[in-house]
This record gives structure tokens, sequence and C-alpha cells, in this order.
């Protein structure tokens, strides 16, 4: 069978390329930004403030004081930097906590300076972070 390359319904130009994906944006509806969680402002809830990097924090014993944390514990020798996230995860937050990694490898990480009376044992802690949803 021979095709003919040289009949116009089998051709698209860039131009006519562009001009459908012009067409396309056109008729996009973004998605709404506020949600029912942003209006009763159940701040538990990952389905708010949709414009914004949401954290979990969870509160530790520091130094016998609560504080407000993120999840975080040591890599144990043979795990992966994602292993090493789930399983703290899982430790910190139970499994009743759902959510999707999305990556191997930090995508970022936090230094924090302890308090003078705990720098005997560690002056700075380096913490990772795995992008998760």
């Amino acid at each position: 069978m021979e095709v003919d390359l040289d009949d116009s319904v089998s051709k698209q130009t860039a131009q006519d390329l562009k001009d459908a994906y012009l067409e396309e944006l056109k008729n996009f509806q973004p998605a709404l930004r506020s949600t029912a969680d942003d209006a009763a402002n159940r701040t538990a809830s990952t389905d708010r403030c949709l414009e914004d990097t949401l954290y979990l924090i969870i509160e530790e014993s520091l130094n016998k004081q609560a504080t407000q944390l993120l999840p975080q514990g040591p890599r144990h020798d043979g795990e992966t930097m994602r292993q090493a996230a789930e399983r703290i995860l899982l430790e910190k937050c139970g499994s009743k906590l759902e959510v999707s990694f999305y990556g191997n490898a930090p995508c970022g990480f936090y230094k924090y300076k302890y308090p003078i009376e705990m720098r005997q044992e560690v002056l700075v802690q380096k913490f990772s972070f795995i992008e998760q949803h």
C-alpha cells in the first residue's frame, strides 16, 4: 500500500498545532483553590490551602519540653532515604495516615541547631525531606 505524503489531511504544521493548543487553552477552566475544608476551617485536612505548601508537624519531647517538629528519625544501615522516610512516618504518625511518596531522593533539607543544654551530644542536625502527598 502506498501512502500519499502530499495529502493535506495527513499534514499538520507547527502553526496548526499551536492554533489547536490555543483553542484548547481558551476552554480551560482552572479548578477552585478554595475547598469545603477551607470554609469549615478543618486544619487537620490536607484538602485545604491548595495554593500553599502544607507541612506535617508533630509534637515531640525535646529536652523534656514539648516541641513541634517535622517527623524525624535516623536512617538505618542498608535503608534508602525513601525507606527511612516511610518507616519514620509510620513510627511517628501510625498507619492511619494516608500518604503517597513521589520520589526516592530528598527534595530539600533543614538544619537545626540544638539548644545549649543539649549540645553535649549533638550541635547541629540536618534533616532531609522526601516529598509526599
